[in-house]
């Protein structure tokens, strides 16, 4: 699979898929240029938990590390164990913990992000990440956790080789990344550029099993605040862990073919419904907002404007125009624009609030 992709203030990218005939993962090809992008990526936009303003982030229950918590407390952990959160952003997941009576450290590559935790709740935590921070020094920690963290590694082995050095042998190593499983049971676009893999119940149990853990308990989630459904898992050491994988699922081949049609589907929309139009905004000026440029082609047949809530994108090139923000929409808009919606997980949100806003139904166009 290769997705040919122009990404918000980082430019074009190629993208290649490729999937193990073992354990089921797909993986990107790891090339100069995605490197590059990537770098570029998360320079901009590192503050993933708090776009917009930093200093109206406000403590929260963070459901991801609710998920955590239900494995880690019926294998005793409790208030008062330490807690240490490889890439924590901006501390949200450690707030929770600590708000429940854990005691917390992390670190986080952004600096900006270890200032946002420190401001909006308090926390003293680390800048840097694992191959900085670990293995730790002093008593190890009850528990370590990667929370949407492995997907993003390029070499994940060699990070939880670290994670399995800074525990002792009663230690756990948890963590929640995106779950491949059958695409019908995701709700947007799975594949994403900045995702370098994507694993498996079997794929992410070889991958402990070869650093060193054993898969003791994992759920998967399919209704969730994301996109796609995520795994949820729990790891102990066990040097003798099983290595060899099992039969796997192979849904690489079913993953291009939903794809394809995806957005085949919304490209026969936004031919049909903008016939006449004088331009499309793209609400959302991701990396779904890419991928339909990319798949369906309708910059090069009409002009198209991107709209975005984050700061970080607004002012920056996308398809050779600038991202703006809503209320320069709303302003510059006119009774021939047609509004397309780049989100599946929110279009029914986002086109209630079009609609409040005086954008007529029939002028709005959804991705499904």
């Amino acid at each position: 699979m290769v997705q040919n992709l122009d990404i918000c203030g980082v430019g074009p990218v190629r993208c290649t898929f490729r999937q193990c005939a073992g354990c089921g993962a797909i993986m990107q090809d790891r090339t100069a240029e995605l490197a590059r992008a990537l770098s570029a990526t998360y320079r901009l936009y590192s503050n993933y938990t708090g776009f917009g303003n930093p200093s109206r982030l406000e403590p929260e229950q963070n459901v991801a590390a609710v998920r955590l918590e239900h494995l880690l407390v019926q294998r005793g952990v409790s208030a008062g164990d330490l807690v240490y959160e490889v890439g924590c952003g901006s501390g949200s997941n450690l707030d929770y913990y600590a708000r429940r009576g854990y005691r917390v450290a992390g670190c986080d590559p952004s600096a900006e992000n270890i200032e946002i935790a420190r401001r909006a709740f308090g926390l003293d935590l680390d800048v840097g990440f694992d191959s900085a921070m670990l293995p730790l020094k002093g008593k190890p920690p009850r528990v370590i956790s990667m929370l949407h963290v492995i997907e993003h590694l390029e070499r994940p082995l060699e990070s939880l080789e670290r994670v399995h050095q800074s525990l002792n042998e009663s230690g756990f190593f948890c963590g929640e990344l995106p779950f491949l499983g059958p695409p019908e049971n995701t709700r947007g676009c799975f594949l994403a550029f900045e995702h370098l893999s994507y694993m498996t119940i079997e794929s992410m149990r070889v991958l402990l099993a070869r650093a060193g853990f054993h898969l003791v308990d994992y759920q998967v989630c399919e209704q969730n605040e994301y996109d796609f459904p995520v795994l949820t898992f729990l790891a102990v050491k066990d040097r003798a862990a099983r290595l060899a994988p099992q039969p796997a699922p192979q849904y690489g081949e079913a993953y291009h073919a939903w794809i394809n049609n995806l957005f085949r589907g919304i490209g026969d929309r936004l031919e049909t419904r903008t016939e006449g139009a004088s331009r499309l905004w793209c609400i959302g000026a991701g990396v779904f907002a890419s991928l339909t440029m990319a798949f369906t082609g309708i910059h090069n047949r009409l002009p198209v404007s991107f709209v975005d809530s984050s700061l970080a994108k607004q002012g920056r090139e996308l398809y050779g125009t600038t991202v703006v923000d809503f209320t320069a929409f709303l302003a510059e808009r006119r009774p021939t624009d047609k509004v397309f919606i780049s989100s599946i997980h929110s279009q029914a949100e986002l086109a209630a609030k079009l609609t409040a806003t005086g954008v007529h139904p029939d002028d709005i166009i959804l991705p499904s």
